[in-house]
């Protein structure tokens, strides 16, 4: 059985191929972390902040999960 060799095009398309791939994970993982924060936030959004001193809004801000 030979063994075929890529071409420099097919290679490039290739490396082309992968980062795009790469990419779109990235994307997924990004959207899958915003996920996990939007109900915190909503949570937030919930409380309507009236007139709040700062120690408040510090432990507010303390439930919000860090990424």
């Amino acid at each position: 059985m030979a063994q075929e060799r890529l071409t420099q095009a097919q290679f490039t398309q290739l490396v082309a191929e992968v980062e795009q791939l790469s990419s779109q994970r990235d994307e997924e993982i990004d959207r899958e972390q915003m996920e996990q924060i939007l109900p915190s936030i909503w949570q937030l959004k919930a409380i309507r902040l009236q007139p709040m001193d700062e120690n408040k809004l510090e432990i507010l801000i303390s439930c919000i999960p860090k990424i």
